[in-house]
């Protein structure tokens, strides 16, 4: 059939037919064959315990570690947006290249803007970190975007993606990487950076035998439906006034449009500015008073009374963030950090997964890992984000153009010997 029989057959040539038989289809050695697939998915994104990004919901509790879920934590304590993370927006295509061997993972581009939401504004107590008491925001989210990386590896995910992309300053496809650490890889631990301020650290391990990955930013717009025009807020309480009476401090932050940093370049700094704001003597909650304890336990509600104002307001303060791509492999993000006196460590890990087909059809898990220093309260918080892609696969006309294509390769291939 297609004359092969009367072929002379090399080494190469036998490889290619072995390649055919595994996959079903005529893929020679030296094709590569480019298709598209629909996909649908989700993003989620994780800032220190918080567990959700943009507030879909608030945190709540979930069973066993579940990556894909979005379900992760620490210490067999575990938790997930109540209503999920950032989705699909509609059924977008992957635009999937089959690799050149059997051995080789599908390489993938994800189109921006794949995933996006606008839910207005959310206003959610915080029940998990001591000093936050209240986020009120109104995000609206777009990605991924299309800057990073440049034009000929953003977006784009393939295997040894560290060394084909070149991942700026990366010496290795596993590391393990602390803020402004000077000294030869990898840094010090297993948390604390001696020399400076920040406690935070980002490892990547185990990520296979094809180092699959890539990069990809999601872009949050900090407007009202996308205006850009007025800040979010969070409610921090600290120290106490007189008669041990807690404080509450509002901190606007985030008035642009920008990538976030998890799933960027490989150490890709970005700093926010969170602006100077008003401080109140004594406040209350729902589900609680707060008044003198300041307590904002996991069963804390949103805020009902503030007391008077102090003249002196809160100072301005910066977040210094760094972010990491994409693996299939392990990453664990963690620092140390004191909240109320209190240790306030941090450590969020998972792996990521690839159960698709050569094709490229099936469920990819992809993991991406950041760190956060901010300066004036000299605190860190780690930074964790997965996103889940589900191809179906190819039907039978697309098979069937597929199989065509690879025949004119493996003629191309024929006509070499």
């Amino acid at each position: 059939m297609f004359g092969v029989s009367r072929m002379l057959i090399s080494k190469g040539g036998l490889s290619a037919l072995a390649t055919i038989a595994a996959l079903g289809l005529a893929v020679s050695a030296s094709a590569q064959i480019t298709h598209s697939l629909p996909m649908t998915g989700t993003w989620f994104q994780n800032r220190g315990p918080l567990v959700d990004i943009p507030v879909n919901g608030g945190p709540t509790f979930c069973g066993p570690k579940n990556v894909m879920a979005g379900c992760i934590g620490q210490g067999g304590v575990n938790f997930a947006p109540a209503n999920g993370g950032v989705p699909n927006q509609g059924v977008q295509s992957l635009m999937i290249t089959i690799g050149s061997t059997a051995n080789d993972p599908a390489r993938f581009t994800v189109p921006t803007f794949a995933f996006g939401q606008s839910l207005g504004t959310q206003n959610t107590h915080v029940s998990f970190v001591p000093t936050v008491v209240q986020l009120d925001t109104h995000f609206s989210l777009n990605g991924p975007g299309a800057e990073t990386g440049g034009p000929n590896v953003d977006r784009v995910f393939e295997k040894n993606a560290w060394a084909v992309q070149g991942h700026t300053g990366r010496l290795g496809l596993t590391f393990a990487w602390c803020p402004n650490y000077a000294g030869p890889p990898p840094c010090p631990g297993p948390m604390v950076r001696p020399g400076g301020p920040e406690s935070g650290i980002v490892r990547y391990s185990n990520p296979g035998g094809n180092g699959f990955g890539g990069t990809m930013a999601m872009i949050q717009n900090s407007g009202p439906s996308g205006t850009g025009t007025e800040p979010h807020t969070v409610w921090v309480t600290g120290g106490t006034a007189g008669g041990g009476t807690r404080i509450l401090v509002n901190q606007p932050f985030g008035f642009a449009t920008a990538p976030q940093h998890p799933g960027r370049g490989y150490a890709s700094y970005d700093p926010d500015n969170l602006s100077s704001g008003p401080v109140y003597i004594g406040f209350m909650t729902s589900n609680q008073t707060a008044l003198q304890t300041g307590i904002n336990g996991p069963m804390n509600g949103l805020i009902t009374f503030i007391g008077p104002m102090i003249p002196t307001p809160n100072p301005a303060d910066t977040n210094e963030n760094w972010g990491f791509p994409w693996t299939t492999g392990r990453v664990q993000a963690s620092n140390i950090q004191t909240n109320m006196g209190a240790m306030g460590t941090t450590v969020l890990s998972g792996t990521g997964s690839d159960n698709r087909t050569q094709l490229g059809a099936g469920t990819i898990t992809l993991v991406a890992g950041g760190t956060t220093h901010r300066i004036g309260a000299g605190q860190d918080f780690a930074a964790f984000d997965i996103v889940t892609m589900t191809v179906p696969e190819p039907g039978a006309a697309l098979a069937l153009g597929l199989s065509l294509a690879a025949i004119g390769g493996l003629y191309r291939l024929r006509r070499r010997f």
